[in-house]
């Protein structure tokens, strides 16, 4: 009789655990990341990974020059208004 019961909670906690396991997981929408790898040239994911990453920093440091010109006139234009309130 305890073997039967051990048997019957054994399957039982085995079902649960399938059912939850089957119900944890969900299907995985690669639609993006198929759009991403039509859109560049690179071809395959690793490829368009390290393309994608060239690319960006080529853009920050388009950007870093842009923030030091913006500095260099901010300055310019500092010194400009200090000599026109000191001197006129």
């Amino acid at each position: 009789m305890t073997t039967l019961k051990t048997k019957n909670l054994k399957a039982y906690i085995t079902a649960k655990i399938n059912e939850y396991a089957e119900n944890t997981f969900s299907e995985v929408d690669y639609s993006a990341h198929k759009a991403v790898l039509k859109k560049y040239p690179w071809g395959d994911r690793p490829a368009t990974i390290a393309g994608l990453r060239t690319l960006l920093n080529d853009i920050q440091e388009q950007s870093n020059l842009y923030k030091y010109i913006l500095a260099v006139i901010a300055v310019i234009t500092a010194v400009f208004i200090f000599f026109w309130l000191v001197f006129f």
